[in-house]
């Protein structure tokens, strides 16, 4: 609606009146323990105004059988441990049900977007990539145990990012559900020697807090009369579509939206689909190249020798066609160049703020360190993340204008083609979408969504 405020919160700024806020505790519909490949439900507060922005998912990960003497695991990054993150209305999904691969989607976005100081400043969330220390263990503080350690996450993307965010009113919008989908045990990273280990995981005491919002009687009065006079209150979110596809010269996948604000992918090498197990002695890494991370989000690109090309390597090319349109216009383009398309899209003007370039690589096969290296080789071995920007200016729930300005791909023809030259065949690319969604809700409770 034209004129509505970014946030509920607006109007008692304007009103000058105060708020009163408080943090509740949420437990599961479905209990407080969950185990890997099962889902967890999270029920809002009912006729209450509640800040998304501070939701804190809190739960003890752990093993669920006990790590060998001669083992080491590692605690992976929260968002990892999330397959699906579904927001749903009244009993809707409305968002998060086109990317089933959240923990290798965000992992993408995180390290296209922030850079080494972000991930440091959110430690408690375990954001970091496990890697192992100067003795070839991996870092005590991250070592995973049939004890487990705490854990905490908070951006779940879909409405949580919308304008309206910091003050959702669940007595407009209906009943709010959160529903997060757990992955399976290949999000897993463990070193060791010749013995086995059963790398399976739960969550066990399970909870989510939230700041609730008392607001005066007059906004709510506002925010009536509006419904009451068959208006709606409209907001807009991001919503992002993921696939993943054998690696093929050909990849399709078809996106329908009114705006699409941006196109990428990213390979994933076979390994992806188990955990990662690296050799050792006695938990102890011996002197090789250990991957950066575990292969889960491992974005390494290989060629049809199945191997990682060297960083000048202009052979590996790609290029999108949607709707009969080739991007980038001058058509196949080496990845290596892609990579600045990547910045362009996410960090131009604002202090490049990546960390494409960063990883283990340990090319001498000297004794791993703690240290992290910063070098261009990294890109291919382990951030290989190309996207294109397809919005006029920024997607829609981040400017003041709330502007649909992406390319419009509901015509006759949505099909997206990622088209290939020189990758590996025994591989796999993430491709990955995102539009902007409008959210219109009315009275009665009466919510649409137009994508």
């Amino acid at each position: 609606m034209s004129g509505l405020p970014p946030s509920f919160q607006y109007y008692v700024n304007a009103l000058g009146a105060g708020i009163e806020r408080n943090s509740v505790r949420i437990v599961p519909d479905n209990g407080e323990t969950a185990s890997n490949n099962s889902s967890i439900t999270f029920t809002l507060p009912s006729d209450a105004v509640v800040d998304l922005n501070s939701l804190q998912f809190t739960a003890t990960l752990r093993t669920k059988n006990a790590v060998a003497a001669t083992a080491s695991v590692a605690v992976p990054q929260s968002h990892s441990l999330f397959r699906s993150v579904q927001w749903s209305l009244n009993g809707n999904v409305i968002c998060g049900n086109n990317n089933q691969n959240f923990g290798q989607v965000y992992e993408a976005l995180r390290r296209a977007t922030t850079d080494q100081a972000d991930a440091e400043a959110r430690m408690s969330e375990y954001t970091d990539v496990p890697r192992p220390d100067s003795d070839g263990k991996f870092q005590a503080s991250k070592g995973l145990t049939a004890t487990g350690h705490r854990i905490q996450h908070n951006d779940f993307h879909g409405i949580q990012r919308c304008p309206n965010a910091g003050a959702w009113d669940t007595s407009v919008m209906g009943s709010t559900r959160l529903h997060l989908y757990l992955e399976s045990d290949r999000i897993m990273l463990y070193a060791l020697d010749s013995s086995t280990q059963n790398v399976e995981w739960e969550l066990a005491s399970v909870e989510m807090r939230c700041d609730v919002l008392r607001v005066p009687p007059a906004i709510d009065d506002i925010l009536a009369a509006r419904l009451a006079e068959g208006g709606t209150l409209d907001t807009c979110f991001p919503e992002i579509y993921a696939q993943v596809s054998s690696s093929d010269a050909n990849v399709r996948c078809s996106i329908s939206s009114n705006s699409l604000d941006l196109i990428g992918f990213a390979p994933l090498a076979s390994e992806y689909l188990s955990a990662t197990s690296v050799a050792s002695t006695a938990g102890v890494v011996a002197a090789n190249v250990t991957p950066y991370g575990p292969n889960y989000n491992r974005f390494k690109l290989q060629n049809t020798s199945n191997a990682v090309p060297g960083i000048d390597s202009t052979a590996e090319k790609y290029n999108f066609v949607i709707n009969g349109r080739t991007y980038p216009s001058s058509g196949a383009t080496p990845v290596v160049q892609g990579l600045e398309f990547t910045k362009d899209c996410f960090s131009k003007g604002v202090g490049e703020h990546n960390i494409l370039f960063q990883g283990l690589f340990d090319a001498d096969g000297s004794t791993l360190t703690r240290s992290l290296s910063y070098m261009r080789e990294n890109a291919f071995a382990n951030n290989t993340m190309v996207f294109h920007k397809l919005c006029l200016t920024a997607p829609a729930h981040e400017t003041a204008e709330r502007t649909l300005c992406g390319l419009n791909t509901q015509g006759q023809s949505a099909a997206i083609q990622l088209q290939t030259q020189g990758f590996s065949t025994s591989d796999y690319l993430l491709i990955i979408g995102q539009t902007s969604a409008v959210l219109s809700a009315g009275a009665g409770q009466m919510v649409s969504v137009q994508y």
